[in-house]
Order: C-alpha cells, then sequence, then structure tokens
C-alpha cells in the first residue's frame, strides 16, 4: 500500500513565502506551496510512493518548467529535493466542457491504485476541480478502497492582498497550512451514521473509529482529543454489541440493554468536533426504545427494530419469546425455565386461542390445572386477546424455523406485511391491556401463589404514618414494609435538580430494588417527577404494583385573642392509588 501525495498545479506566478504545517515553518521561503508540503511530509518516503503533480498545458508552461513565470519552475524544484519518491507530472484538461472533467476525473482515477493512502493538496484547485476531487476522493474510497491520510490548504491569502505581501519583509510572509481532513472524516461519518440509521449496520462507524479518526487523534498530543478518541471508541464497541445482539435475536441482553446515552454524552462533552453532535443526535434518536425501565418494553422495541431492517426472522422470535418472558415474570415464574415457557405459557395461550376444552389439556399444562384455571380466571378477557393476538405467530414461526420447506409455506412479503399491518402492534397493545388490568388490581398478581409473602417497598422523603401501614397490611395485604437503607434513602431524597438525566442518579436505588423485591410486590413511590416517574414505570415493566398516596386536604381556622386568624392545612391520608401506564 503506496503513499501517494496528489496536488494540481495552477498558472499564477506566485510570491514567495514560508508556509507553516503542524507548527513547523517551512525550512526555506519557497515559490510553489508543493516544495514546502513535499518536503515536509515525503521526507522518508520510498521509491514505491508516489508524488503526482496534476498540470494543464498552460501550468506546465508557466510553471512546471524553467522559464516560464519562474527561471526554475517547479519540476527542477522537486529535484532538488533529492526525495526517494518518484515525482510525476499528470497532466489534464482545462475543463472547459463536460467531456474535458469527464476526462480529468478518469485521468485522476487512474492515477491511483488500489489501497493508497492519500495526501491530498488542494491549493491550486481551479474551476470545477474542488468539487471533482471531492468525487474522487469518495469514489476512489469504495472503488479503490484508498485511505485519506491528509488534506491540506495553504492558505498564502491570510497573509492580505499580494502587492502588500510583496512588500512585506520575507521572514513576516509565514502563511498558515489548514488541516482539513477533520472535515472528510465528517462526511464519512455522515455516511456511516446514514447507513446505521437506514439498515441498522454499526460496522462503518466502528471501521472509522478504528482506522479514521482514531489514528489523526493519535498522532496529536493533546489530551482532551485522545478523551474523544477513547468516547467514540466506548460508544462504537457498546453500539456495535446492542447490534449484534439484535441480529442474533439475544434475549436477555436486548432485556438488560440500554441506549446510548451515557456513550454520546461523554463524546459530546468533549467539545472538540461540533458538526459530530447532529450525527450523534441521530443514533440516540435511533435507541431511544432501548432506554425503557421494563425488559417488555425493550423486547417490543427490539422487534419493530428488526422490522424495519428486514430481521424478519429475529422479529418473530423478540415478539414471541418476549410475550412468554413477560408472563413468567408477571406470575412470578422463573422465565429462563423453558418448561414453563414452552409446556405452560405457550401451551395455555394456544389453548385459549384455540378453543381447547380442559379435558383436552395435556402434559405440564394438565399437571398445573389449578395454577392455569386461577391465571385464567384472574387475567379475563385480556388473557384471552392476548392469547388470540400471540396465535398467529404460531404457523408463522415454524414456517420461518422450517425456512420455508412447508406445503403452506408463506411468501417473503407476507411474512412482512403481517407484522407491519398487524401483528406487531395488535400483539403490544393486548399484552399492555393485560399488564395494566394486572398492575390495577392489587390482588391479581402471583395469581396461584396466594401464600406467595408479599412485600411493600417505601420511595418516599417521610415515613408510612400508621393510617399508610394499615391499609398496606389489610387491604394490600403485604406483610412488610422495607425502606431503603439510609445512603439510598439520601439520594432519593435529594435528587440533583441541574443533571440532564436521573438514570444514573437512579441506578444504585435500582439495582437495590432489582436484588431484593420480586413481582407482586407493591412500590409505594412519590417524589421528584422525573425519578418517580422513572422508577414507576421500571416497577410496572417487571410486574411489580407501583401506587402512590391520595390525601384530603383540610382546612381550619381559629381566631386568635389578638384577633388575627390561624389557618391550618391538614392532609389526611385517603388511600394508595396504582400509577396507570
Amino acid at each position: 500500500m503506496a503513499k501517494v501525495f496528489l496536488s494540481p498545479l495552477g498558472t499564477n506566478a506566485y510570491v514567495e513565502c514560508y508556509y507553516e504545517l503542524d507548527g513547523k515553518p517551512s525550512e526555506h521561503p519557497v515559490v510553489f506551496v508543493q516544495e514546502a508540503l513535499v518536503a515536509h511530509i515525503c521526507r522518508d518516503w520510498t521509491p514505491q510512493d508516489r508524488i503526482l503533480i496534476a498540470c494543464t498545458a498552460e501550468a506546465e508552461k508557466k510553471n512546471w518548467i524553467d522559464g516560464g513565470n519562474f527561471p526554475q519552475g517547479l519540476e527542477s524544484r522537486m529535484r532538488q529535493l533529492n526525495l526517494k519518491a518518484p515525482c510525476q507530472k499528470i497532466t489534464i484538461p482545462e475543463g472547459r466542457n463536460e467531456e474535458e472533467i469527464m476526462s480529468i476525473f478518469m485521468i485522476l482515477m487512474e492515477a491511483l491504485q488500489e489501497g493508497d493512502h492519500l495526501y491530498l493538496d488542494i491549493t491550486h484547485s481551479f474551476r470545477s476541480l474542488p468539487l471533482l476531487q471531492t468525487v474522487i476522493v469518495n469514489y476512489a474510497k469504495v472503488l479503490k478502497n484508498i485511505e485519506v491520510e491528509r488534506i491540506l490548504y495553504g492558505a498564502f491569502e491570510t497573509l492580505g492582498p499580494v502587492q502588500a505581501v510583496r512588500d512585506m519583509p520575507l521572514e513576516k510572509r509565514v502563511a498558515p497550512v489548514f488541516d482539513l481532513t477533520p472535515y472528510d472524516a465528517l462526511v464519512d461519518w455522515a455516511r456511516a451514521v446514514d447507513i446505521f440509521h437506514k439498515a441498522g449496520r454499526p460496522q462503518e462507524i466502528r471501521r472509522l473509529v478504528g482506522r479514521n479518526l482514531g489514528p489523526i487523534f493519535a498522532q496529536r498530543k493533546n489530551p482532551d482529543e485522545r478523551a474523544l478518541a477513547q468516547a467514540l471508541s466506548g460508544l462504537s464497541n457498546r453500539l456495535n454489541d446492542l447490534c449484534l445482539n439484535l441480529a442474533a435475536a439475544r434475549g436477555q441482553k436486548i432485556a438488560e440493554a440500554r441506549g446510548l446515552d451515557a456513550e454520546i454524552d461523554a463524546v459530546e462533552n468533549q467539545r472538540l468536533i461540533p458538526p459530530l453532535r447532529p450525527l450523534l443526535e441521530i443514533v440516540r434518536r435511533k435507541l431511544q426504545g432501548f432506554n425503557a425501565a421494563d425488559p417488555e418494553t425493550k423486547g417490543f422495541e427490539a422487534a419493530k427494530w428488526c422490522l424495519d431492517h428486514e430481521l424478519i426472522p429475529q422479529a418473530y422470535v423478540f415478539l414471541r419469546e418476549t410475550v412468554l418472558s413477560a408472563l413468567c415474570r408477571a406470575a412470578g415464574h422463573d422465565p429462563l425455565d423453558e418448561n414453563m415457557r414452552e409446556n405452560f405459557w405457550a401451551a395455555l395461550l394456544h389453548v385459549l386461542a384455540s378453543g381447547k376444552r380442559e379435558t383436552e389439556w395435556s402434559g405440564l399444562l394438565a399437571q398445573r390445572r389449578e395454577e392455569a384455571l386461577n391465571l385464567i380466571g384472574a387475567g379475563g378477557s385480556e388473557l384471552m386477546g392476548l392469547a388470540h393476538a400471540f396465535e398467529p405467530l404460531r404457523h408463522r414461526r415454524n414456517d420461518l424455523l422450517h425456512g420455508g420447506w412447508k406445503k403452506d409455506a408463506s411468501t417473503a412479503q407476507a411474512l412482512i406485511d403481517f407484522l407491519r399491518r398487524e401483528g406487531l402492534q395488535e400483539l403490544r397493545r393486548a399484552w399492555e391491556s393485560y399488564r395494566n388490568k394486572a398492575n390495577q388490581d392489587p390482588n391479581a398478581s402471583n395469581q396461584g401463589q396466594e401464600d406467595t409473602p408479599r412485600r411493600a417497598f417505601w420511595l418516599l422523603s417521610h415515613k408510612p404514618t400508621p393510617e399508610q401501614e394499615k391499609e398496606l397490611f389489610t387491604q394490600w395485604h403485604v406483610h412488610a414494609v422495607m425502606r431503603l437503607p439510609d445512603p439510598l434513602q439520601s439520594l432519593w431524597s435529594q435528587v440533583p435538580p441541574e443533571d440532564r438525566s436521573v438514570r444514573s442518579h437512579l441506578k444504585p436505588i435500582l439495582e437495590w430494588l432489582e436484588n431484593e423485591s420480586a413481582p407482586g410486590d407493591v412500590l409505594v413511590v412519590q417524589g421528584e417527577f422525573g425519578a418517580t416517574f422513572g422508577v414507576a414505570s421500571w416497577a410496572l415493566g417487571r410486574s411489580m404494583v407501583p401506587v402512590y398516596a391520595t390525601s384530603e386536604r383540610i382546612m381550619e381556622e381559629s381566631v386568635q385573642p389578638d384577633g388575627s386568624v390561624l389557618q391550618k392545612r391538614i392532609f389526611r391520608h385517603v388511600r394508595f392509588r396504582p400509577y396507570e401506564s
């Protein structure tokens, strides 16, 4: 893989000056910017590398050969540098019509070879060449797998008008060379984000982090740039892991997944490449659904993701297994118990949807008949509706598992259309209807397990009053009220108002609840609005029963001896009311 320096030569009579690149001015004043750039970049190149100067006939006459605008043209000056890499002139037409423009495109494309590492100087581009160079670079990335190492522009005009520069002492004529490489990288990022947004494929983003922006930052000493490179690497790895788990239908991993807000924030907080921010916001919005607290919402979001990106077998898998896992959790069963998933819950939904009589039940369903009947009675029409929405997945899933080798196999389009038109949304609505019924009924959880101890978890800043404790014990049938440990209680009572998100603040509390609570437990939660919403949503997703206290306000007035009126506001507990989805 050779290194290639490519630069167009113009026709003007340039003014001698120094050019400064990477904080270092050229060793000698130069007329042609190519002299300074090649001396800086190509000093250690080998004979396998190439220096290419694109010239029109007029540029060759005036600035390439000796005796044009200068006694020594660029050809002679390049020889004097004594570089090992050969310097070659490429003749191009003027570009005065579309045919000549196409000819320039083909000539420059032919000059590039497979896997070249390109250093592009655009200082003296003219007419249509700047746009053409951009097209050539991006076309060659695809066709010839080139890597753009640097794009440079010698900004002579920053010194002022030409005549003023001529009158300036030579030692003060120091023109900066702008490094425009990050902007080329941004074009690549825009393309990579677009591929991710439309196709759900993160590989191009991962490639850019590893092979493009990473090396750029690694060459510099600024610790902030290294921090940005690390943040981008963390974002890329998390994004890749999430997409792999979606593609491979890893339900447990998706249930534990979250959006990439923290990783995106880490990149944005570096504030080194502002144009990246809107691209990262596209990624953030794309993954917003995975920020849900409950695994069911994430499961349905995963199914929608797969449907949107035509991962059709995975979409069916996520839909089916999300519902079975959710039913297990709601009833206090182990969602990893395959026997309960398939031979109890899947069988129960099937007999409900197909109208099979109880006498026709078999296997585990028949063995746990009483529990199944209790669940059917408690679930009512909502469970029946869920069964009917779930049943169409059955034969379509089998069709997919057999690769369409069935007499009644569906077409690919029919499998897609079913999910898009009705299957996904109807099943999601049916599940939410069933879940809401269970959450609104304090006695509906743990059906078939009435003897299972039930606790109340208390997330308020004050202790429960005697009236509140009495209601929890007598009406909600709890046997104990659990308060947060003191460090977690301090977290709950002091949610920082300045933070953009409460997720990280709530994490220790949710981890404690995850370890201590069980489906069917009551969660009394009130406090800061965002924190309360987050915890209540999380509890609904775990088939707990989140509730809040309602109260009656009583106003009492009394006239004091001095004639003033004293008002008292008394808040009296009325009841606990369930949060509703």
